[in-house]
């Protein structure tokens, strides 16, 4: 019979769930919210994307995406320019101080990720993240 605490959904949920939950209180100590650190990240990469362009590169609902860059405007981490080609789209670019936070929260989520894989070995590291990334793609047949 199967023991519902000991199934790997549950203990990835588990995961998940003290792993969003240390990651969210990191990001708090830069005034950000959930999920505003993958939207920096983005910009990081590439700054100035379109707002639909950052919509689709997180994978989110436009709404959640545009109240994330409302809530990062006041905060000063970002601006919303109007597109010089297409009047009707947004274009987002950090600001000094979005700039300012590149190092501070890469430097957090390695530390997290470090935490998150003490005591494990290369080869286990390795495995752990060739199984995770099966896992994920046998649930993206599933949908």
């Amino acid at each position: 019979m199967l023991v519902f605490k000991e199934t790997v959904g549950y203990n990835v949920l588990k995961l998940c769930k003290s792993y969003f939950n240390l990651l969210n209180v990191r990001m708090n100590a830069f005034n950000l919210y959930e999920g505003q650190d993958h939207l920096l990240r983005q910009l990081w990469e590439e700054d100035g994307l379109p707002q639909a362009e950052l919509t689709r590169r997180l994978g989110v609902e436009a709404a959640s995406v545009s109240k994330a860059i409302e809530r990062m405007e006041k905060s000063g981490f970002i601006v919303r320019q109007q597109d010089p080609e297409d009047a009707r789209a947004n274009r987002i670019y950090l600001t000094e101080t979005g700039r300012a936070l590149e190092q501070p929260v890469k430097d957090a989520w390695q530390s997290i990720e470090s935490q998150l894989l003490v005591g494990m070995t290369n080869e286990e590291k390795l495995l752990l993240r060739r199984l995770i990334l099966q896992m994920r793609e046998n649930l993206s047949r599933a949908e």
